[in-house]
């Protein structure tokens, strides 16, 4: 009887609900896209500098293996555009639009079922910020490229774990050379901000909570060796300088002296006027759907990648000062659990207007700028 609702909630005039929910079509979405590319040229045309990509421009006239604040893939970014482009602020902030795009479309693909990720693209923190080259630019990129292999990791293991006959004669379901092309993304996240070592408990999650053991753990050492050897260069620049880096991004980041309501109420209401307040919306019934989204392999991979980033920041926000773009990482991942969780809901139009009323100041935001 239970099965016979579920089904019936999943359902509507004959198809699964998600199918009936309306969407742009293939055609909308290229323009919607095209319209988007074009408006973050003409902004990064527009738009001053910023101090910081200033600060990042001046890197990349001497490129080092790491500086005092971040890592160094935002200068090697920037010193490949203006090699091919000259010093001009369209090819400073090129990279910033071309990996945007590209986190984008991805995004799209991942949570193609409602119009979400749309909305999303239509917030301060994207619309603006994607045109800023700043450490975030190559942290989103590496880390959503990095949730997708994960998550096609996750699926590969899920089928060796659940076929007895392959388990006897394939002890590695993953090959070596996989396991390096996650090592390498994961390096690279780790070359562009050190906000990419949240990704680390996020994928052991994965794979402490559904794969056998003996499945990943010598790829995954192998993955961790490769990301090791790419970020080695940090860790010889900070013992070369006495670990002052590490030192200052520990202290920024642990920073708090205690509980503080109007602490993460300023930090709360900083990402509902950048992104806009969906994620805290969700959050409760994420969690209380966890065995649902854990049942798929893909949507467990973004459900942890998720929650635990997003936990951890909230619980900072309320401790102590908190940046509002720290917590990007958390929102590249929500997006697939959330359009997963929209489909399976029977009450489309709740839906619908919870997700425009969430969206509604972000984009006065955009509007008045």
């Amino acid at each position: 009887m239970h099965s016979r609702r579920s089904k019936s909630l999943l359902e509507a005039g004959g198809q699964p609900l998600y199918q009936s929910i309306p969407t742009l079509g293939a055609s909308g979405i290229f323009g919607f896209f095209c319209f988007l590319t074009l408006a973050h040229f003409w902004l990064a045309s527009y738009l001053p500098p910023a101090e910081d990509e200033l600060y990042y421009w001046s890197w990349a006239q001497h490129l080092q293996s790491s500086y005092f604040d971040h890592p160094p893939m935002v200068a090697y970014f920037i010193r490949f555009s203006t090699s091919l482009f000259g010093n001009s602020l369209l090819a400073i902030r090129l990279p910033a639009i071309l990996s945007s795009l590209v986190v984008f479309i991805a995004l799209y693909l991942l949570a193609p079922r409602t119009n979400l990720v749309l909305g999303a693209l239509l917030c301060p923190l994207t619309f603006f910020g994607s045109v800023l080259i700043t450490p975030d630019l190559p942290l989103a990129l590496f880390w959503l490229l990095y949730c997708v292999w994960f998550a096609w990791i996750n699926r590969t293991l899920d089928s060796w774990n659940n076929d007895p006959v392959t388990r006897v004669y394939r002890n590695w379901p993953v090959s070596p050379l996989q396991w390096i092309l996650g090592g390498v993304l994961l390096g690279f996240g780790g070359l562009s901000k050190y906000t990419m070592v949240l990704a680390v408990p996020c994928g052991l999650m994965v794979l402490l909570t559904r794969s056998r053991l003996r499945g990943w753990i010598w790829g995954y050492c192998l993955h961790g060796i490769t990301a090791a050897m790419l970020v080695c260069p940090i860790l010889l620049f900070n013992w070369k300088h006495g670990f002052a880096p590490l030192a200052f991004q520990w202290q920024h980041s642990m920073s708090g002296s205690g509980f503080s309501l109007a602490q993460g109420w300023n930090f709360l209401s900083g990402q509902i006027l950048l992104t806009g307040a969906l994620p805290m919306l969700f959050l409760p019934w994420i969690l209380l759907r966890r065995r649902d989204l854990c049942a798929d392999p893909g949507s467990q991979t973004y459900f942890w990648f998720f929650v635990l980033p997003f936990v951890f920041f909230v619980y900072k926000g309320f401790r102590g000062p908190l940046e509002a773009n720290w917590a990007i990482v958390a929102y590249l991942s929500f997006w697939p659990v959330a359009d997963r969780l929209m489909s399976w809901s029977s009450f489309r139009g709740v839906m619908k207007s919870v997700s425009v009323l969430s969206f509604a100041v972000p984009w006065v935001v955009v509007a008045a700028a």
